[in-house]
């Protein structure tokens, strides 16, 4: 239970002289949810304040080592992982193999060494972690695609150090609803995640005098193959984005439109709710839709409140320690 797991230690222990008896520490437990997108890997673990952002883009990687034995530029790690090389961020430059995540599952490699890395860097000791995956593969064969590879034990070198931890407990959670657990607004709410491989959708009901919250898995769903990164949204010139963005949304609302009413309550996120041509477009269809004021961790934030929930990792029980 969340209440009664203990936190990581923040300072190492020094090593102790030869022949001295050591006692063994407890090892950290804890909580920890990866958003493991295409572009970006997002991380909150419950010790965090805030959450955190790193690249999800990774390459093939090998042994030659542009940057020295010692010394890696803020956000770029060369990963050993089961005897093989991987680079992600600016190493990633030094190899033309760019690895893909434009798959129909998330338990490739691509998106499963996101949670791993995640976990190394940010976890705990031993780990009860909350992953999502989109709506329309949110099936048992996916959880269990998933979980087969997650739960157990895991051992990474990260820029030269090794990095040893067991992943307790895995929850797969479905995409974009998943976030509504920040707010869980009263009355019918539509939820929109404009992510880099798809654009997600969703319908919450909410009433917060009988504290009742409900999904409508009815009007659920994934618009596979519209993400901003395979549209090439972002790399357009701002001359053509506005030009393009009436496109790339009707699209998108063409779909929207067979659930959702144009007088609807809703909230946008994702990496595409900061590209301001793409918002306005979309809430000229939609006039009360809103823009999440941290739309890149909306959705990781909602799976922390869910980790905490009765639901997964938490407990109801009064005075549980």
């Amino acid at each position: 239970m969340a209440q009664s797991l203990k936190r990581k230690n923040e300072t190492k222990q020094p090593t102790a002289p030869v022949n001295t008896i050591v006692e063994e520490s407890e090892p950290s437990v804890g909580i920890i949810v990866i958003d493991n997108g295409g572009k970006n890997t997002k991380v909150l673990s419950q010790d965090m304040e805030e959450p955190i952002v790193i690249s999800s883009k990774k390459a093939f990687g090998h042994n030659n080592d542009p940057f020295g034995s010692q010394t890696y530029p803020d956000g770029t790690y060369k990963i050993k992982w089961e005897g093989n090389y991987y680079f992600f961020g600016l190493l990633m430059a030094d190899s033309r193999r760019q690895m893909t995540g434009f798959s129909t599952t998330k338990s490739t490699d691509y998106f499963i060494l996101s949670v791993l890395q995640s976990v190394a860097l940010y976890g705990y000791d031993i780990n009860y972690i909350v992953t999502p995956t989109p709506w329309s593969r949110y099936s048992e064969e996916e959880m269990e695609l998933i979980n087969g590879r997650l739960i157990g034990d895991h051992e990474l070198e990260i820029n030269n150090e090794t990095y040893n931890f067991r992943i307790e407990e895995s929850i797969v959670a479905p995409e974009t609803v998943i976030a509504s657990y920040v707010k869980k607004p009263d009355g019918k709410h539509r939820w929109v995640d404009l992510g880099s491989r798809t654009v997600g959708y969703g319908t919450t009901f909410g009433d917060s005098a009988s504290n009742y919250f409900k999904i409508n898995s009815e009007e659920c769903d994934t618009i596979e193959k519209e993400g901003l990164d395979i549209r090439n949204v972002l790399d357009r010139s701002d001359e053509d984005l506005q030009k393009y963005s009436y496109e790339y949304i009707e699209n998108i609302y063409n779909e929207l439109s067979r659930n959702f009413n144009d007088d609807d309550k809703g909230t946008i996120f994702g990496g595409g709710a900061l590209v301001g041509p793409i918002v306005k477009e979309l809430m000229k269809r939609y006039p009360n839709f809103e823009v999440d004021d941290d739309p890149v961790t909306l959705q990781v934030r909602g799976m922390m409140e869910f980790a905490l929930s009765s639901e997964a990792y938490g407990s109801d029980e009064d005075g549980e320690e």
